[in-house]
């Protein structure tokens, strides 16, 4: 069973400010971006978050980092099963999940359906 690991991924440094961020989300328009610190995956921000964690709280978007504002982040390997991506993206609700190696270094994201797909592909019934 096999999903498409997508290499497209928008990645920003957690040291980064978060008018930064917002900019990044908005030049790619995306609507998260995966948080690295040291090379290794450490969170995941969303332009939701800026609103709700800074703007809306009156707070100054280059004085917050994206380490201050981040979300914690579930991550998958592409040896584990697909389920457990399913199950993470099912379990917070969202469309994507991201595929790291050993050492947590981000190598890119499954989308939601496609892992559908190919779960449905491996248990389709006759």
């Amino acid at each position: 069973m096999d999903a498409t690991i997508y290499r497209d991924v928008i990645t920003c440094e957690a040291s980064a400010n978060i008018s930064d961020v917002a900019k990044i989300i908005r030049d790619h328009r995306v609507r998260h971006v995966y948080i690295i610190e040291h090379g290794k995956l450490v969170g995941v921000l969303g332009g939701i978050d800026i609103n709700n964690k800074i703007v809306a709280l009156g707070k100054d978007p280059n004085a917050a980092t994206a380490r201050d504002v981040m979300n914690p982040v579930e991550s998958a390997t592409k040896d584990q099963r697909l389920e457990y991506a399913y199950a993470i993206m099912r379990n917070f609700n969202t469309f994507t999940c991201p595929v790291v190696d050993e050492q947590k270094q981000l190598l890119g994201y499954y989308k939601f359906a496609d892992v559908c797909e190919a779960i449905n592909e491996h248990v389709k019934v006759k």
